[in-house]
């Protein structure tokens, strides 16, 4: 099967990318030793299926472990009610959506093992902010559509570059099994597209 999915569009206009549903499979098994997935598990999906959250957070992960999904039509006013109702013990949101939706609706999520960000650079009051909320393990994750999520995982600000599905080059950039991401990393944590002079390979 291929999978035709837009990109975010951070760095320009969105563009379409496509993958075989074959490409999902290492990041997902990836992705479910890390969160220690389980047929006991819900994963609340709040992404719509034209994103690579969508397939790599929900789809695949639920695939591989034959835990439950529940897709949900993301509504901000009600969402934390619809979290409460459910009480999924997975949740992924874009940080940029976490922060806002955590500032406004301070929950308990004691009833989730996994709560995890990403989409953008995370900091260290984020990760604490996530913490906040009561969720047993808080994960900040790094991918983007082109190269499928996670690339790299932590439960912190800094990522290791030896923890991934993937090879890993450094120049100026970080690269991703050849492909160039754009985005510069700095003491392990990632910055964006700004610009560094370093070059390394795993």
């Amino acid at each position: 099967m291929k999978i035709s999915i837009f990109t975010s569009g951070t760095t320009g206009d969105q563009k379409i990318v496509t993958h075989d549903e074959t490409d999902f499979y290492k990041p997902a098994q990836f992705l479910c030793n890390k969160w220690e997935l389980t047929s006991k598990d819900i994963i609340l999906n709040p992404f719509p299926s034209w994103t690579v959250a969508h397939w790599a957070f929900c789809h695949f992960p639920a695939q591989l472990s034959g835990c439950e999904i529940i897709n949900i039509n993301f509504e901000p006013l009600k969402f934390w009610k619809q979290v409460e109702e459910i009480r999924p013990t997975i949740l992924t949101m874009a940080i940029r959506t976490m922060d806002t939706m955590i500032r406004h609706g301070k929950p308990n999520l004691s009833f989730l093992r996994n709560l995890s960000t990403g989409s953008a650079p995370v900091t260290k009051h984020q990760m604490n902010m996530m913490k906040n909320t009561g969720a047993k393990n808080v994960w900040n994750i790094y991918g983007s559509t082109e190269c499928i999520p996670p690339v790299m995982m932590t439960q912190t600000d800094q990522f290791d570059f030896k923890d991934t599905p993937y090879y890993l080059e450094y120049s100026n950039t970080l690269i991703v099994d050849g492909y160039d991401t754009d985005d510069i990393f700095k003491n392990n944590q990632c910055l964006g597209r700004e610009s560094t002079n370093e070059t390394w390979k795993s």
